[in-house]
């Protein structure tokens, strides 16, 4: 097998492991913002995080689905040249990713609104 395409190979998976690692980064600083906001979250501040959240989540994704299409095609080329080389455990892996894409982005939509609908309390000075 060709040293050069196995190297493109783990490349882009590395490529994939970074991208996956920054969108649940991202993830998580906007659940900790929302949980620390809640019940004083004001209408601009949920619609602001929101937005952001939901832009920096589909370009993250989008980013992951350009590279998985470059690793698909890599794959298939290993696959002409050795077809027992490619194992099916790392599409299953590869699959899953999307999959936890779209249910973290969609949870964490929930969870700011959740967020920023909780009962109100007023501020007390003491």
């Amino acid at each position: 097998m060709p040293i050069e395409e196995l190297t493109f190979v783990y490349t882009v998976i590395e490529a994939q492991d970074r991208l996956y690692e920054f969108w649940l980064t991202g993830t998580f600083a906007v659940i900790i913002a929302a949980h620390f906001t809640a019940g004083r979250m004001t209408k601009q501040l949920f619609a602001l995080l929101t937005i952001t959240y939901i832009s920096f989540a589909v370009a993250t994704m989008l980013r992951f689905l350009a590279t998985d299409a470059r690793l698909k095609d890599a794959i298939e080329l290993i696959r002409e040249i050795d077809p027992g080389a490619v194992n099916t455990f790392g599409a299953l892996a590869r699959a899953s990713i999307p999959i936890s894409f779209l249910v973290g982005t969609i949870g964490t939509i929930f969870y700011l609104a959740s967020s920023y609908l909780k009962i109100r309390k007023p501020v007390v000075n003491e």
